[in-house]
């Protein structure tokens, strides 16, 4: 990233006014002086943006032009909330506009909150716009809540536990203004919760960024209108630093034409430090659309049909898959899935659904929890494998091994962990050697912080999946519910077709070469013809349920 450092501020911000010193005074006009700039061409047109910091006793604050045009004014908030850190803000400039790097240290000698980091004073304005809702993808969505008549993201959603990417964005028909966070959450430990602000009485906007060091939390309440007690998520307390300790984040902020997938420029700093920190995806990805098909559902368990098959679990054959087995599957598919396009099929509850202990399911055991006839017929699998076409198997909770079939045990997967690892390899192996090469990981783990079923995610990112691909090089894993931006490149992106809305850029921006997979199921959003046509042209990977739709895959699109 090209440009020098062309504006510093220190300030340690204390509860008392502060006076300015001759030192603090030509620091300020140093700071009032410097400016830098730098030109985003796009077709045919440039943005030419100009930054500067402007200091003042609470902290600095960022001016930001844009042909000409304010686009984020010096007033409102400084770049950071109150605090007893010391905190310093270097900028420096960027393709449309500028990187601001923070030195956050706790210099006292008690523990002490971490400031927000704020962008304010942004002069856009309140209707006609759009901004990015980042919730499992990054698109597009109007800012007002209808039901609640609130401007904001959502309360608990934070990076990586819940969100695609630390961005933000704001589109006008003119103009588009991207915020990103560059920082790594697993070396630093912390997630990051963002969120708009509108200031009604100064009519302007605000980006604010804050650090959280543990999960949000589940109270009690009780609904005013029903009456009824409800669990609800509680925001964490604002993230801690220790004694002596500091964190270096930097912030991009930056300007693109919004037309088209041109916004996405805005984001290239992020783009390059994401290159550089994570590398590239480790997959062959493939836009061929997945049939899914469920073996059965726990509200099937019986006495008579203790896992809860359904009766045409592996084809459309009058059977359970438990006693026919795979018998006619190849002729199922050939005909059936294969006729209508289809290359790839997913299959859920393959080994059924836990009777005893519910709470655990969806099932784990998908290698060694079949019936005796599926594993005397899985050669169907293996065959349609050679004919070119990929079964896959959805694995329940992935990574919280279960500790034997209906147990009610589940632990956090743990690679350092002898045991578990050949639990885990030990299913994986047979589903491999059935000629399985789609895996499903359900339930995946988002957050840096552990739970009682799941690990961190860093434990899965730096030591699990790299284990999984030297095992098995060609098997394909999609990551459930939605993967976090560095976790797309281990495996593609599961989501609902109702959290789609336009095209997959910022992905194939970011992550080049990723797949997205998309869900198209009843109650889940639109199932015609016509959207999984859409999802195809915008470069999404369906996922097709409900077999009645007669959806068909146009094979002429995924050429083009």
């Amino acid at each position: 990233m090209a440009g020098d450092v062309t504006g510093c501020f220190q300030h340690v911000l204390r509860r008392t006014p502060i006076r300015h010193s001759t030192e603090n005074r030509r620091l300020c006009l140093c700071l009032a002086l410097l400016a830098a700039g730098m030109t985003v061409q796009a077709q045919g047109r440039s943005l030419r943006a100009s930054h500067r910091l402007a200091p003042s006793d609470v902290g600095p604050r960022l001016s930001l032009e844009a042909d000409g045009r304010e686009v984020i004014a010096p007033q409102g908030r400084p770049l950071y909330s109150e605090t007893k850190c010391t905190v310093t803000v270097a900028s420096e400039a960027a393709p449309g506009g500028c990187l601001l790097h923070y030195r956050i240290a706790n210099a006292t000698g008690a523990p002490a909150d971490m400031p927000d980091i704020v962008i304010d004073g942004i002069q856009l304005p309140l209707k006609g716009v759009e901004i990015i809702e980042n919730w499992k993808n990054i698109r597009f969505k109007k800012p007002h809540n209808r039901r609640t008549g609130r401007f904001y993201l959502h309360a608990i959603r934070r990076y990586p536990g819940g969100i695609y990417s630390p961005v933000m964005g704001i589109r006008t028909d003119t103009l588009f203004l991207g915020a990103a966070l560059l920082y790594e959450p697993m070396r630093t430990g912390k997630e990051v919760h963002l969120d708009y602000n509108y200031d009604f009485e100064r009519r302007q906007w605000a980006m604010v960024y804050r650090f959280w060091d543990q999960r949000p939390g589940r109270v009690e309440a009780k609904d005013p209108k029903t009456g009824r007690t409800r669990i609800r998520s509680q925001a964490p307390p604002v993230a801690r630093l220790a004694p002596g300790k500091g964190i270096e984040v930097t912030i991009s902020v930056c300007v693109a034409p919004p037309q088209g997938e041109q916004w996405v420029a805005a984001f290239r700093p992020y783009k390059e430090f994401f290159a550089k920190t994570y590398g590239p995806v480790r997959y062959h990805s493939s836009n061929e659309p997945i049939w899914a098909r469920s073996a059965g559902i726990s509200e099937l368990c019986s006495e008579q049909n203790p896992r809860g098959y359904n009766r045409c679990s592996a084809g459309d054959q009058d059977g359970r898959l438990d006693l026919k087995g795979w018998t006619g599957f190849y002729d199922y598919v050939m005909n059936e899935v294969w006729a209508r396009g289809f290359r790839r099929m997913m299959i859920w509850q393959v080994a059924g659904s836990y009777r005893k202990n519910k709470h655990c399911n969806m099932v784990w055991e998908i290698g060694t929890g079949h019936s005796q006839k599926m594993l005397e017929t899985c050669g169907e699998i293996e065959r349609l494998r050679k004919a070119g076409f990929t079964v896959g198997f959805w694995w329940g909770r992935a990574f919280s091994p279960s500790m034997g079939y209906d147990s009610g045990q589940r632990v956090p997967m743990d690679p350092d962990n002898p045991r578990l690892v050949a639990m885990s390899f030990r299913e994986l192996d047979a589903v491999y050697k059935m000629g399985v090469r789609l895996i499903g990981c359900d339930d995946s783990p988002h957050s840096l912080y552990p739970t009682e079923w799941k690990p961190s995610v860093n434990v899965i990112h730096h030591k699990w999946f790299p284990m999984l691909y030297k095992r098995y090089p060609d098997m394909h894993w999609a990551i459930e519910t939605a993967a976090c931006d560095f976790q797309h490149l281990w495996g593609s992106s599961f989501m609902w077709s109702r959290e789609v809305t336009g095209p997959c850029t910022f992905a194939r921006y970011v992550a080049p070469g990723s797949e997205t997979n998309v869900t198209i199921k009843k109650h889940y959003g639109n199932t015609t013809q016509e959207w999984l046509d859409q999802l195809i042209k915008w470069g999404y990977t369906p996922i097709v349920f409900n077999r009645q739709f007669k959806l068909v895959v146009n094979r002429e699109l995924l050429k083009k």
